[in-house]
C-alpha cells in the first residue's frame, strides 16, 4: 500500500473524516441523503498536503452516487479547461471566482469574502459576469435572468463612470438590453 493510501486509516483522517461528517449532520451535502455511506470528498489534492490538512471548504460530504457524480463532473470540467487557450484562461478564472463568491454570499457571507482577489482585479466585468451566472441558476423565469443582466450592465456603466474609464462593458458592446 502506497503511503497515500495509508494517510486514509491514520487517526488525524479519522478525526477530520468525523468533524466533517458531524458539520454536515451525516447528510449528503449534494442529495440530503442520511440512509447511505457517506464519504468526505477533497474537491482538489495537493502535492505535499496530507488528507487531514484541507480547510472545511475544500471537504464535501457526499453519498456514494454524489461522490461518484462529482469525480465525473470534475473530469469533464479538466475536458473543457484544456481545450481554453492560455491567454483566455485569466477571463475563465474570473468567471468562476465571481460564481464562487456568489455562491459564498448565498451560504451567508458577504459580498467579496470569497473574492480571488487577483482574479477580480484582472477582471472584474467577468468576475461579475460569474456573479450573475451563479445568481440565475436561482431565477425562476428569463424575465428574471434579464433583470439580472441589466443590473450587472448598469452597475459596470457606473463604475466605469466612477472611476473615469470610459470603457464599456462587452454585454453593453454586443447590444445590451433596452
Amino acid at each position: 500500500m502506497s503511503d497515500f493510501t495509508d494517510q486514509y486509516k491514520h487517526p488525524l483522517w479519522q478525526k477530520r473524516r468525523l468533524e466533517m461528517l458531524e458539520r454536515a449532520k451525516f447528510r449528503c451535502s449534494s442529495c440530503r441523503d442520511d440512509e447511505s455511506q457517506l464519504h468526505v470528498h477533497h474537491g482538489q489534492y495537493f502535492t505535499g498536503r496530507k488528507l487531514w490538512e484541507y480547510a472545511d471548504d475544500e471537504l464535501h460530504v457526499l453519498c456514494g452516487a454524489c461522490h461518484e457524480e462529482a469525480h465525473k463532473r470534475l473530469e469533464y470540467i479538466k475536458e473543457i479547461v484544456s481545450k481554453i487557450p492560455p491567454s483566455e484562461l485569466c477571463e475563465v478564472v474570473a468567471l468562476l471566482a465571481g460564481y464562487l463568491d456568489n455562491a459564498n454570499t448565498k451560504a451567508g457571507g458577504w459580498v467579496g469574502d470569497g473574492v480571488n482577489t487577483e482574479a477580480y482585479l484582472a477582471d472584474p466585468i467577468t468576475w461579475e459576469a460569474g456573479r450573475v451566472a451563479a445568481a440565475a441558476v436561482d431565477l425562476p423565469t428569463i424575465f428574471d435572468i434579464q433583470d439580472a443582466a441589466k443590473s450587472l450592465v448598469n452597475a459596470t456603466a457606473m463604475r466605469s463612470h466612477s472611476d473615469g474609464n470610459a470603457t464599456q462593458s462587452p454585454v453593453v458592446m454586443r447590444g445590451g438590453f433596452s
